[in-house]
């Protein structure tokens, strides 16, 4: 038991034990790292409500169907509210052990990746405004020309081959 304990107390991962109805039964004290709320604020009562509200639907349907089948075991991430009001995103993985004498409940296993998933949002967006500033360097990229006193009427500007062709032109033309 003792060894028990210290790998639930230190632990990274929080642990949350369930009853069928979503009830919180027991929690591991990384929980309280994660979320920074009371010990057993939430004890007795739905879990669900500390869900963001655009992953509730979906959340609650899973779980109905975990409650379903004894042992059965899914993954997902999704958005839990911190103590303070902002979300944190949670990958998690829950598992069915009702029919388990010694646990008696649906286990969830989960982990912040809210950084991560910061880290991801920037990349992307970041990628986005690369591929619209290389586009843009496209469309405006002009040379000027030196004046050539063999052709003193051709224009100083050559404009880039993808002006011509969005003015439907020829390059070069």
């Amino acid at each position: 038991e003792r060894r028990f304990r210290a790998l639930i107390e230190n632990g990274l991962d929080s642990i949350s034990l369930l009853a069928a109805d979503g009830s919180l039964i027991w929690e591991s004290p990384a929980v309280f790292r994660t979320l920074d709320y009371a010990p057993d604020q939430f004890l007795g009562q739905d879990i669900f409500k500390l869900m963001h509200p655009d992953d509730l639907d979906w959340t609650r349907n899973l779980f109905a169907e975990i409650v379903q089948e004894p042992g059965s075991r899914q993954r997902g991430v999704f958005r839990l509210q911190h103590s303070s009001g902002t979300w944190r995103w949670v990958e998690a993985v829950v598992t069915n052990l009702l029919d388990e004498p010694s646990v008696n409940a649906i286990v969830v296993n989960y982990r912040d990746i809210t950084e991560r998933k910061q880290a991801e949002e920037t990349l992307l967006r970041n990628e986005s405004i690369l591929a619209q500033a290389e586009k843009m360097a496209h469309l405006g990229a002009w040379e000027i020309e030196v004046q050539n006193p063999e052709n003193p009427d051709a224009s100083p500007l050559r404009w880039s081959d993808e002006v011509y062709r969005i003015f439907g032109y020829e390059p070069g033309s």
